[in-house]
């Protein structure tokens, strides 16, 4: 494994996205020539499997992150239901947080939230307290005395 590293770290970046295209390709066909050796009902029971998997996941890194700032409960108002939550970023700089990173998706975001150790500057609200804090520059409008 060592060996692989080393020789891909001397590889030019034409090179290294060279050889990931080629395991990309090799991938695909394998798992084309898996699926069209399936029966239907096969292929759907795996469809499935792969389905409820990568929803597990998500959910997981999910958790861990509301975990790691302070729980399913809205850091203003204290809401608890679960539908209602996000996370925000405190300072009010999530455009140019997600753009500066490529952050697309909400999925992609805990992703990123989790790989860098969870850092300081996001807290859970809920979304009239994250609404209420955008429309009232900063401030939710529970904190300000305006409610």
């Amino acid at each position: 494994m060592r060996k692989y590293h080393e020789k891909r770290a001397a590889m030019s970046p034409e090179e290294v996205q060279s050889l990931k295209d080629k395991i990309n390709a090799r991938q695909n066909r394998q798992r084309a020539e898996r699926l069209a050796a399936m029966s239907r009902e096969e292929e759907q029971a795996h469809r499935k499997a792969i389905n409820e998997g990568n929803a597990s996941r998500r959910e997981a890194v999910r958790h861990d992150v509301y975990m790691a700032y302070g729980g399913y409960r809205c850091a203003c108002c204290g809401e608890t239901e679960r539908a209602f939550l996000s996370i925000d970023h405190i300072n009010n700089d999530g455009a140019e947080h997600k753009r500066a990173c490529n952050l697309r998706t909400s999925e992609q975001f805990y992703r990123w939230l989790k790989r860098n150790g969870f850092p300081e500057g996001f807290q859970i609200l809920c979304m009239n307290c994250q609404w209420g804090k955008r429309n009232n520059n900063g401030v939710c409008p529970h904190q300000s005395g305006k409610v």
